[in-house]
């Protein structure tokens, strides 16, 4: 099962705890526990990732979280992804090296990871709060 370095899910539970609403619960059902997500060196499923801001998103009623969340997020907070990107001097060459640092980084296999010449948005899925915060991070 592909994993993550977890650091979306430590933001939505940070997100969550200052809104005092309980993490257990959401947690239980995403298949994670408080003690993973306050491990920060723990990888996380990113499945369980995904779900915990479904329903994060849900609680909230913000169906733009994952936009919302990156659009205050400094980006030097996630460690090397943020060289890559300030590393780049154009877009297509800083699209190109994040798909290939998040293919080693998450764990996702490379046939799934290319970017074609032509760059293609992600569609808008049960996933959309990942994709917004993906987007916003490499573009805001």
């Amino acid at each position: 099962m592909p994993s993550a370095t977890g650091g979306i899910a430590r933001l939505v539970c940070a997100h969550l705890r200052e809104s005092r609403i309980p993490l257990n619960p959401l947690l239980s059902k995403a298949g994670l526990t408080v003690e993973q997500i306050d491990n920060r060196s723990m990888r996380l499923k990113t499945r369980s990732q995904i779900k915990l801001l479904e329903l994060a998103s849900n609680v909230l009623r913000d169906d733009l979280l994952g936009f919302h969340l990156a659009r205050d997020y400094d980006l030097r907070e996630i460690g090397l992804l943020y060289y890559v990107l300030a590393s780049s001097e154009i877009l297509n060459e800083a699209l190109h090296r994040v798909v290939r640092y998040s293919g080693i980084a998450n764990e996702r296999s490379r046939s799934n990871s290319a970017l074609p010449r032509k760059l293609r948005l992600p569609s808008i899925t049960s996933a959309s709060s990942v994709n917004l915060f993906g987007i916003t991070l490499n573009f805001g």
